[in-house]
């Protein structure tokens, strides 16, 4: 399953990567942000989920059942999650799950015409998540539309102000991590930290103290792991 993410970079130019399960794991770079840009970084927070039980930064739009085939939802997105009330549009995580039928999910501001454009392709069976930069309307909501009946989940990862004019660098895509040179996918739970690599050298996977290869001398950036706690 392959995603688009902006992530928020931390202190020393890193990232983590939290897997819940065993999985290779591919890291792609397409571009970044200036620090004189306008977008708004965050640290990924959940808006929604439908889900019974489920769980919400703020308790808002957690739970309500299954969304219908057919039905539009609206979810707030400006003055949750450190959203300002001036954004005028937003990086989202759309996450589907237990989809009953072929489809797709559309997310667009709400009070408008619903786009003939898809956000997510439902399929049976199948956990789905895409990225994708959403317009908020004049009360800062997007409305999800689905063509079948299926979970939706809405994680937020920043947001730009009508104020924005971000810089964006486009860069020639190329790997930054490949799990799948290591003679075994990453275990449960484990985190992968990613910093700038001095060369080609190995590496030991702290917390297992198994090693794994820099596959490149002119690989930008390492991967190691740690434990739960975050040391590394």
């Amino acid at each position: 399953m392959a995603n688009a993410v902006v992530a928020k970079i931390g202190d020393g130019g890193a990232v983590c990567l939290f897997n819940s399960a065993p999985a290779h794991l591919v890291v792609d770079v397409n571009g970044t942000f200036s620090s004189s840009s306008r977008f708004a970084g965050a640290v990924p927070v959940r808006l929604a989920d439908s889900r019974d039980g489920a769980a919400t930064v703020d308790g808002i739009s957690q739970g309500g059942g299954i969304h219908a085939a057919g039905s539009l939802r609206a979810v707030q997105v400006s003055g949750r999650g450190g959203v300002p009330s001036s954004a005028t549009s937003a990086l989202l995580n759309i996450t589907v799950t237990e989809s009953t039928g072929r489809g797709f999910v559309t997310v667009f501001p709400c009070g408008g015409v619903r786009p003939l454009a898809s956000t997510s392709n439902l399929q049976p069976g199948t956990d789905v998540a895409n990225a994708v930069f959403a317009r908020l309307d004049a009360h800062g909501e997007v409305c999800i539309y689905t063509s079948a009946s299926t979970h939706v989940i809405v994680d937020l990862n920043g947001s730009l102000s009508v104020r924005a004019a971000a810089t964006h660098t486009n860069v020639a895509s190329r790997r930054h991590l490949s799990t799948s040179w290591s003679t075994s996918a990453w275990g449960s739970n484990d985190v992968l930290r990613l910093g700038r690599a001095g060369g080609t050298r190995r590496e030991r996977a702290l917390g297992s103290g198994r090693t794994f290869p820099v596959p490149r001398s002119d690989e930008p950036l390492l991967g190691s792991r740690g434990g739960r706690d975050g040391s590394w």
